[in-house]
């Protein structure tokens, strides 16, 4: 009986063992599955992160000086080693996918004159496949990025060894692209305001919605499930001088007049429309009645494009605004000296009172940098140009 019970304990404790090590066996295996995998996807995400990055600040760089949209002045300019090194992971170092078509995994597509390879989707590894909104003549830079280590260009497995990988790691790559869309709208109206202003109305860009097609009668846009209390998007600006403005410190080292609201003189020829000076300058037209010509009658409902100035000098009629930045506004109404000037806002029925001067409306994006407007030449509305992420 005693050796039958040891033989039946042997015989448990071996089965014991098996089932341990069959157990060791099945945890590498998931060991390797999650930490490689999830190591490679870690990888993958920094990878991605510093290609958008590249990705955006090139489109910037060729929107803004064709000239500079090549590889030797971007990696300065742009930054783009730098800003796909930030972006890295803990090796701290990533670098960009080498081929055949862009020897230094970046390229353009439609920027005439530009000093780098020429895009081609159907040989763009790692990228999704062009959105539909990517028109044949649209604008656009493609940043492809890969691993880079000190032993290679490979991520090294940590379990897999154990199950007897020995494909020796593997190479993880990422593709962004960035495209230059038009802001919708064009118009510069001549009038501003500062980015102290700004900051009042639209706080790290809050109270945004999108601008048209919209659909169905006002107010727009139509959809409460999106938009939730949809007027509280809506914005009653007040022009330069007119109780109600935003405080903010008046003089150049505040950058801001009293009321931070100032007409300007439109471009002759152009009926309610500036242009922007060299060095992004433009200079004021005086009173608080709207500037002839402007009729802001043909402007309502529509986007039109305001500078914001970050600094100002003169005094009286003889003040300059520096423009740092452009907002994009949807036109509902407008308050103004005289009886025809006097309209409410088609959306909300909103007014001021009568000794005010206003401007009725919403922000339809973020702040645009003034350096990124590309006046057509012979036309008479500007295309503002903005970074958006591709793919």
């Amino acid at each position: 009986m005693r050796r039958l019970t040891f033989a039946r304990r042997d015989r448990g404790a071996a089965a014991l063992i098996v089932v341990v090590l069959f157990s060791s066996t099945v945890l590498v295996g998931v060991a390797a599955l999650t930490v490689d995998v999830g190591q490679w996807m870690g990888e993958r995400r920094v990878l991605q992160n510093g290609a958008d990055a590249g990705a955006l600040s090139l489109v910037k760089t060729c929107g803004t000086n064709v000239a500079n949209c090549s590889w030797s002045v971007a990696t300065t300019s742009s930054g783009l080693t730098s800003l796909n090194n930030a972006n890295a992971g803990s090796d701290q170092q990533s670098g960009f996918m080498p081929s055949a078509a862009y020897p230094n995994g970046v390229c353009q597509k439609n920027f005439t004159g530009a000093n780098m390879p020429v895009c081609d989707p159907s040989t763009s590894t790692d990228c999704l496949p062009l959105p539909a909104w990517v028109t044949a003549g649209t604008k656009y830079v493609e940043v492809h990025t890969r691993t880079a280590t000190a032993s290679g260009t490979k991520v090294l497995p940590v379990f897999g060894t154990a199950l007897g990988e020995n494909d020796g790691g593997k190479t993880i790559g990422a593709c962004a692209r960035a495209a230059l869309q038009p802001v919708t709208g064009g118009v510069v109206v001549p009038l501003t305001f500062s980015m102290c202003e700004w900051n009042a109305y639209a706080p790290n860009d809050t109270r945004i919605v999108p601008g048209p097609p919209y659909t169905g009668t006002p107010p727009y846009p139509s959809d409460p499930a999106t938009y939730g209390n949809f007027p509280s998007y809506e914005h009653t600006i007040f022009l330069h001088d007119t109780s109600g403005s935003a405080h903010c410190n008046a003089g150049p080292s505040g950058a801001d007049l009293p009321g931070g609201f100032g007409w300007l003189d439109p471009t002759a020829g152009l009926g309610c429309h500036t242009r922007i000076n060299a060095g992004n300058t433009v200079t004021t037209s005086t009173g608080n009645s709207i500037p002839n010509p402007c009729d802001l009658s043909t402007l309502r409902n529509t986007v039109v494009l305001i500078p914001i100035y970050d600094q100002l000098t003169g005094t009286g009629s003889n003040i300059t605004y520096h423009i740092a930045k452009f907002a994009a506004f949807y036109i509902t109404g407008y308050w103004a000296p005289g009886a025809a000037n006097r309209v409410p806002s088609s959306a909300t029925g909103l007014t001021c009172d009568n000794s005010q001067t206003c401007l009725f409306g919403w922000f339809t994006s973020g702040l645009v940098d003034a350096g990124e407007v590309d006046y057509n030449p012979g036309g008479t509305s500007p295309g503002v140009l903005t970074p958006a992420v591709a793919g």
